[in-house]
């Protein structure tokens, strides 16, 4: 028992030999001591960001509407135009939500879509921005 006792001990000591060593070595090599705010001066940037505002050209704005397509009044849609239309939707599904719509009365938002069978935040999601729900004009 001592034996092991004795064994462990020597280790400790060894260990902490080791330890002070380095931490001496280190002072030595760098010429000050290591303290947390000469990290922190030496990491210091030289410039500063500045956030400008985002332009959009407006040339950029209506091709992003081109790649979009044409926007689908969900309300007023037939189910041809809906299975046509949207991205993921067939046209038993597009039946589904005119048959839906009928019975419930409009849709007011992408929520109250997901209440169709068939319909779930994923065909929601890829049709986001076309889908509308205000009366066409």
């Amino acid at each position: 028992m001592s034996d092991i006792f004795n064994r462990r001990y020597f280790f400790v000591i060894i260990l902490f030999i080791i330890f002070v060593v380095a931490l001496y070595l280190g002072v030595k090599l760098s010429g000050e001591a290591a303290s947390p705010s000469s990290a922190v001066t030496a990491i210091q940037p030289t410039a500063t960001l500045v956030e400008r505002p985002v332009v959009r050209d407006p040339v950029a704005k209506t091709s992003e509407q081109a790649q979009i397509g044409p926007k689908l009044m969900i309300n007023t849609a037939s189910a041809n135009e809906i299975a046509s239309q949207l991205k993921g939707i067939g046209k038993k599904t597009a039946q589904l939500i005119v048959d839906y719509r009928e019975a419930q009365g409009p849709f007011e938002n992408l929520k109250q879509l997901q209440a169709v069978k068939g319909i779930g935040m994923a065909k929601i999601e890829a049709n986001r921005e076309i889908i509308r729900f205000e009366l066409a004009e």
